[in-house]
């Protein structure tokens, strides 16, 4: 059940009678029961970020305190270095790390300073680069090129140990993993960059009502309690007094693209005295106003009770039990004396970035890219902000792109224009785009996913403070070209669902060359209504006018996205066509909804009534984001129906030759009939063989150039291949 508030967020509910067929939308958004996501996706997992969390429980326990400033802006997996020694007789850096050990080879990172050593040039600063780690020995490593992880990188021929060091994974920011060197674990907050708006710096700690496995705290729908908590490990403030003008600050917001939270529900502050009761400092209580930034929040430690080594500090929400609902999401607490009223710390951070280069999708099959590369190619857009407010007024900011693939290729590289004065301004945020036009054509033709990695850098050497985060100024996306065309980044925040039997449903998508679609992608989740799984639903094709190409029956099932093979490859032109599916019952199916990326006018339905289809985004008071639904496409040389059985499979040794194709297309294998189609569906020819007969063709000298369909039969069993008619003439 979903919670029974009307908000501005989730307002897109049902207004008229569920019978009613009238020409404004059925649509429901609503919040989720479960978010599977959370715990269960890989796709956003950092496995190296679980195994650091494991190994440095033994390293520093939670009975251990920690020393100010104590910082975090859930930015990434940050680990002190033990130390840093620069070696005369080899002219290598060499890293010492118990912690590191525990790390495969080929580990990348950020490598920082808490302070620039003296001795270092800006050109062997490792501040702007990224390494890999290279093991040479227990708990020794070397820093590494990224070109070339088995030569290590010559840094500076002097012979200093450097202690005041860090470093964190270098990986897309999606980890849903707490750093352990400074919170207890098992709170339930979820670090994700997914449901804030417009954040400090890229990922926050979000608070609702789900454990961190995506499940509820309550079954009862309007549970209210204490939820999600954030509690800091011990810190040592024995050696400080009053005098010392110890400060906590961090930056808050409610709701984001989640759920608002009410006047009744609140977040929480408390701080643990010397005689460990915990006490309620501060509290801020929802509202059901619409917020899209962040708002700064500074509170002074002014009790000698908390001057004592083991002090802690905890946040936590207090509202609905019953799923991702009363959002809090929380950034950038620092903690630190001889700080005033005056809030600003040195620090520029990357809040944002683009998830994808590319203009329309978040991944798209690369054949259909590089068959119209100009058209597909968008800006890259990098928010930046500006948290001294004009303490610094040094050089101007400046920043870059870097896009790479996993191929050898060269690094493409994109430099936005400088801001003059930025640092001068109070509390900046800034947005950059610039456009793209990456990769080149000679990447094409592969037979493997390629993957665009974009690093998103902020240059400026703001290590002349005490307090320095430059592991917040780099943020990492990634883009596939590979089978599938998505506009969805793989996590929902919400669902979207019609409650009436007959209705269709579909996102839009468009082909640059025609191609066969084999399968479909599709994430439900639970939200309101019964549990759906197991039931079934038809799954539907049509083409850009609306007209069936295939309806197949498909189980729903929960748990992340689910991939559907088609009982048969359907061709598709360059043009537009629709996948989504027709709904049997009057329950509400709920299918993933991304909040962060809007596609909105993407979306369509039809309510049942002849051939009249709608976009989503025309409705009145529609929300914004995507549905997740994703087309699969062909990368096999063979698309093998469903009803292959396993002892048939040794007979799929079939050849068609020549490739392309002239006047007669020749078989080899034991097939016993061969049709040849158009991408319309239309029979051309077809030719009927013994199947030990040796040598087998069919005269397509009468078949205009182009791409065709073969349906090869074998004892009763149909395979599906393309071929490429192209006559000499």
């Amino acid at each position: 059940m979903i919670k029974q508030r009307l908000k501005p967020i989730l307002s897109l509910l049902i207004l008229i009678s569920f019978c009613s067929l009238k020409s404004y939308s059925q649509f429901i958004i609503t919040g989720l029961v479960e978010d599977p996501s959370r715990n269960s996706n890989p796709t956003h997992k950092t496995t190296n970020s679980n195994l650091r969390a494991q190994s440095t429980s033994a390293v520093i326990a939670y009975s251990d305190t920690l020393r100010l400033p104590f910082f975090e802006d859930f930015s990434g997996v940050v680990v002190p270095i033990d130390s840093i020694v620069i070696s005369t007789s080899d002219n290598l850096v060499k890293v010492y790390s118990k912690i590191l050990n525990s790390y495969p080879d080929g580990t990348s990172i950020f490598i920082g300073f808490n302070t620039i050593p003296v001795a270092l040039t800006v050109a062997d600063s490792l501040n702007q680069n990224q390494w890999f780690i290279k093991k040479n020995a227990t708990n020794q490593f070397y820093i590494c090129l990224k070109a070339s992880p088995t030569t290590p990188k010559k840094f500076y021929s002097t012979n200093i140990t450097y202690s005041n060091a860090y470093w964190r994974l270098v990986s897309n920011s999606y980890s849903t993993a707490l750093d352990s060197l400074k919170w207890e674990v098992g709170g339930n907050t979820y670090i994700n960059n997914r449901f804030p708006l417009n954040p400090v710096s890229y990922n926050v700690a979000t608070f609702d009502g789900l454990m961190s496995n995506g499940v509820p705290y309550s079954s009862a729908p309007r549970a209210t309690g204490y939820a999600d908590v954030l509690t800091s490990l011990p810190i040592n403030l024995k050696a400080l007094t009053l005098a010392d003008s110890v400060y906590l600050s961090f930056y808050w917001q409610q709701t984001g693209i989640g759920e608002a939270p009410d006047s009744s529900d609140y977040l929480e502050l408390d701080f643990k005295d010397s005689k460990g009761v915990w006490n309620m400092i501060d509290t801020i209580n929802g509202t059901s106003a619409y917020m899209d930034t962040f708002k700064f929040k500074l509170i002074k430690i002014d009790s000698s009770a908390y001057f004592y080594k083991g002090f802690q500090f905890r946040f936590r929400s207090h509202g609905r039990l019953s799923g991702p609902f009363d959002v809090w999401n929380l950034d950038y607490i620092y903690l630190d004396k001889n700080r005033t009223s005056d809030p600003r710390v040195f620090d520029m951070s990357v809040g944002n970035a683009s998830v994808s280069f590319l203009k329309n999708y978040t991944s798209m099959p690369y054949n259909q890219y590089f068959a119209n590369k100009a058209n597909e190619i968008g800006l890259l857009r990098l928010t930046t902000n500006n948290i001294s407010g004009g303490i610094y007024s040094g050089a101007d900011l400046q920043t870059v792109c870097t896009l790479t693939t996993n191929v050898v290729s060269p690094s493409y590289s994109y430099f936005y224009k400088a801001l003059s004065g930025l640092h001068n301004a109070a509390s900046t945020q800034l947005t950059y785009k610039d456009s793209c036009s990456f990769p080149l054509d000679s990447l094409k033709n592969q037979n493997f996913p390629m993957k665009v990695d974009a690093k998103y850098y902020i240059g400026i050497n703001d290590t002349a403070s005490s307090i320095l985060h430059a592991y917040n100024n780099t943020y990492v996306t990634s883009t596939i070209l590979w089978d599938y065309y998505a506009y969805d980044d793989g996590t929902p925040e919400a669902g979207v669902a019609i409650n009436q039997a007959g209705v269709k449903v579909a996102n839009k998508f468009t082909t640059n060359l025609p191609d066969i679609l084999t399968d479909v992608d599709i994430y439900f989740t639970r939200s309101v209504g019964p549990n759906l799984d197991g039931d079934h639903i038809f799954l539907c094709v049509w083409d850009n006018n609306y007209n069936l190409l295939i309806k197949d029956t498909i189980q729903i099932q929960y748990g992340g996205y689910m991939r559907y093979r088609l009982y048969k490859p359907v061709a598709i032109g360059a043009a537009d066509f629709y996948v989504g599916y027709l709904q049997n019952f009057s329950y509400s199916l709920s299918i993933g909804y991304d909040r962060n990326y809007d596609h909105s006018d993407k979306m369509f339905f039809n309510l049942g009534g002849g051939t009249s289809w709608s976009a989503y985004n025309l409705q009145p008071g529609y929300l914004k984001g995507s549905m997740m639904i994703r087309p699969v496409f062909s990368k096999q040389q063979f698309l093998v129906t469903p009803v292959v059985k396993k002892e048939e499979e040794g007979l799929l040794d079939i050849v068609l030759y020549p490739v392309p194709t002239d006047n007669e297309l020749k078989i080899k294998g034991r097939i016993s009939e061969i049709a040849l189609y158009d991408l319309t569906g239309r029979k051309l020819c077809a030719n009927t063989f013994d199947p030990f007969q040796e040598e087998k063709s069919i005269d397509v000298s009468s078949v205009p150039n182009g791409l065709y369909i073969t349906e090869i039969k074998i004892n009763n069993t149909v395979f599906v291949k393309k071929i490429l008619v192209q006559h000499a003439y």
